[in-house]
C-alpha cells in the first residue's frame, strides 16, 4: 500500500546547488522557512541527480539547507529551475479517513408542490475530509507535530491518496485524543478542507497557443473524470490600454472574460484555478477561485455573458485544443500557456 503523503502545493524556488562528499547544497534568494529535520521533495533541478522524492533536511542558514545526496562534487552552480516541496509522509496510513463528493447544487424544496428548485453552477463547493489514526515508537511525538504544522499553515496543500493522484486542499483541525495505558501511541483525528472536489493527477500536462496553433496539439485530459484547467499564463503583445479584454471559453460552454489594467509588452497575466492570497500585512488569508494575476496587480475577471459559467474544464479524454481565446483591444497575446491535470473521482 502507498503511504499517504501531504505537501506544499506550491514549490519553493532554488537559486544556486552545490554538492561535496555527497552533501548536497541549495541555496534560496530568501529565507526559506525550513527547520532541521523537515522533509522536502526536491524536483527539476538543472542536475537531476539533485532531484529526490523525500529527503531530511539540515538547515545551514536562512537561506541554505544541505541533504544526503551521492554525487560528484560540484561547486556551486547557478540554477533557477529547481523546486523544493515541503511534506510530511505518513509513517503508518490513518486507519479511516472520510472524503464525501459534493455535488455544485443547492436544491430547495417547495412544501406541498410537484417541483423542487435546483440551483447549480456558479461558485465551487468545499468538502470536508476527516481522518484518524495513530503513531507510535520514540518518533511519535515528531510525526505529530509534523503534522499539525501542515495542518496549521495557511498555504494549499496536497494530499495524496496513491502514487499518482492527490486532493487540494488546507488545513482545518487536529486533535490527540486519549490513548488510555497505551503509552507508546499518540491517538490522533483531524479534518482538512477540499475547496476543489475531484482529485488530480500527479503530472501537469501542458501545451502552448501563439494565436495560431498548438504547439503539440495532442495533449488531452488521460484522467477517468473530467477535470480543472489548472493555471493559464499569457504573455501581452505590445502595449494596451485599461479595458481591453481576453474572453477564454471551453468545449462545455463555461467562460471568463478578463479585462485588463494597462500593460506594456511582454507583461505576464495568469489566471489561477485557485490561490491564496494575503491581504495587506496582517494574518489575514483569503482562497479564491480563477484568480487572476497582471504583473502583481489584480486583474477584473467576470463570467462571459454568453456562456454558463467561469468554471474552465476539459472533459474525459478532451484535448486542450479545444479551448477558445479572443482578444479585444489595442494591443494583444503573444502566447498562452495552459495547464491541468488528469481528473479523477477516487
Amino acid at each position: 500500500m502507498v503511504s499517504m503523503k501531504i505537501e506544499n502545493y506550491e514549490g519553493l524556488s532554488i537559486t544556486n546547488r552545490s554538492r561535496t562528499t555527497n552533501v548536497a547544497t541549495l541555496t534560496f534568494a530568501s529565507a526559506h522557512g525550513f527547520v532541521s529535520g523537515d522533509t522536502v521533495r526536491i524536483t527539476d533541478v538543472g542536475g537531476s541527480d539533485y532531484n529526490t522524492d523525500s529527503a531530511t533536511i539540515t538547515v545551514t542558514s536562512t537561506t541554505t539547507f544541505t541533504y544526503p545526496n551521492v554525487g560528484s562534487n560540484e561547486g556551486t552552480t547557478g540554477d533557477t529551475t529547481g523546486l523544493v516541496y515541503e511534506h510530511f509522509i505518513w509513517s503508518n496510513n490513518p486507519q479511516v479517513y472520510d472524503r464525501a463528493l459534493k455535488s455544485n447544487n443547492t436544491v430547495k424544496e417547495i412544501p406541498y408542490g410537484s417541483t423542487h428548485i435546483l440551483i447549480s453552477n456558479g461558485a465551487l463547493k468545499p468538502v470536508p475530509i476527516y481522518f484518524s489514526g495513530h503513531f507510535f515508537g520514540t518518533s511519535k511525538r515528531v510525526y505529530l507535530n509534523s503534522l499539525g504544522s501542515h495542518i496549521f499553515d495557511k498555504q494549499l496543500k496536497k494530499l495524496y491518496f496513491g502514487s499518482d493522484r492527490f486532493g487540494l486542499c488546507f488545513g482545518d483541525d487536529l486533535k490527540e485524543t486519549n490513548t488510555g495505558q497505551k503509552t507508546n501511541f499518540i491517538d490522533y483525528v483531524g479534518n482538512l478542507i477540499m475547496p476543489i472536489t475531484i482529485l488530480q493527477g500527479n503530472t501537469q500536462r501542458s501545451d502552448i497557443y501563439n494565436g495560431a496553433a498548438w504547439t503539440t496539439g495532442t495533449v488531452v485530459n488521460a484522467g477517468e473524470y473530467w477535470t480543472f484547467i489548472e493555471k493559464i499564463v499569457m504573455v501581452l503583445d505590445g502595449s494596451g490600454s485599461a479595458g481591453d479584454t481576453i474572453t477564454i471559453r471551453d468545449n462545455s460552454s463555461h467562460g471568463i472574460k478578463i479585462t485588463l489594467n494597462a500593460y506594456s509588452e511582454n507583461d505576464v497575466l495568469t489566471l489561477y484555478l485557485v490561490k491564496v492570497n494575503n491581504i495587506g500585512t496582517s494574518e489575514l488569508v483569503t482562497t479564491e477561485y480563477w484568480y487572476c494575476d497582471q504583473d502583481g496587480t489584480k486583474a477584473k475577471r467576470v463570467t462571459n455573458s454568453a456562456d454558463k459559467g467561469m468554471n474552465l474544464i476539459l472533459q474525459q479524454g478532451e484535448n486542450v485544443n479545444t479551448l477558445g481565446f479572443t482578444f479585444a483591444g489595442t494591443g494583444g497575446v503573444k502566447t498562452y500557456a495552459v495547464y491541468f491535470r488528469d481528473g479523477y473521482l477516487y
